[in-house]
């Protein structure tokens, strides 16, 4: 062997070790075969740009207000949440009423990655548009009597819980009044809210398993979940002040933060 070739087979080495020590720190070599998505995503993790599902129900029950106001307004507050998604999030939209946890109504959307900036933008698009439509078209519906929040959040708990394994974070959103209107509570009977009840009625749901998250399941340190309740209500003041107290103690059981309850649109959307 010539001292031509000597060099340039170590040169060879070197930058493929170079290339090796570059790829795993990316993240690159758990697949067999990257795509350029797979790239893309493993990059934007460093740079701290971590995926989010985001799930954004609507109430389409009959609460202390509705009509066809109130069903734009969910709809407005729908998509100021949805226009947050960025390619590579997932979407989920759903409604909350009738329906019993095992039946509950819901549409998911991929915006898979595909490192092509105007197609991802076409997909986000597409796929925010389809999601409102779906809501609107469940708000324009006659109204429901019940509004089943506890089990619509239970029936999202596998998909929150794939998601912060796979180390995303689950961003959910309630467009509605935040009042469970069941036959296991109704949360304007001051006989079935009150600050006695409140503690049991969370540690019922944990017992039954029927909490957003899954708080004894260890999840990645990069994932984290949070709730936004916009458009909160109660028929009376004593009404709101427990129904807030409800979800402050429902998500510190889940372990969920609890970041934004109100009628307004938070600040960060």
């Amino acid at each position: 062997m010539t001292n031509t070739t000597v060099f340039a087979a170590s040169e060879n080495h070197g930058l493929l070790s170079r290339r090796l020590v570059l790829a795993s720190s990316l993240g690159l070599l758990a697949a067999p075969r990257p795509s350029r998505a797979g790239w893309t995503d493993s990059i934007r993790r460093l740079a701290g740009e971590v995926p989010s599902l985001r799930i954004g129900l609507v109430d389409v029950s009959k609460s202390l207000a509705y009509g066809p106001e109130v069903d734009a307004r969910s709809l407005a507050v729908l998509k100021a949440f949805f226009n947050k998604a960025r390619p590579g999030d997932e979407l989920i939209v759903g409604s909350i009423g009738e329906e019993r946890m095992d039946r509950v109504r819901q549409q998911g959307r991929s915006l898979a990655r595909s490192g092509r900036m105007f197609q991802d933008k076409q997909v986000l698009t597409k796929a925010v548009q389809e999601q409102l439509s779906w809501a609107a078209a469940e708000l324009a519906k006659p109204k429901s009597l019940h509004s089943r929040y506890t089990e619509t959040l239970a029936a999202h708990q596998p998909a929150a819980m794939r998601a912060l394994l796979q180390g995303a974070n689950v961003q959910v959103l309630i467009a509605g009044d935040g009042v469970e209107s069941s036959e296991w509570c109704d949360f304007d009977n001051a006989q079935k809210l009150n600050e006695r009840s409140l503690h049991t009625l969370v540690d019922h749901l944990a017992s039954k398993r029927m909490l957003l998250r899954e708080p004894s399941v260890k999840l990645p340190e990069q994932g984290h979940m949070e709730l936004m309740v916009v458009g909160a209500g109660g028929q009376t003041s004593t009404s709101w002040q427990f129904t807030r107290a409800f979800w402050e103690a429902y998500c510190k059981k889940a372990g969920v933060q609890l970041a934004h309850y109100g009628a307004d649109l938070p600040p960060f959307m």
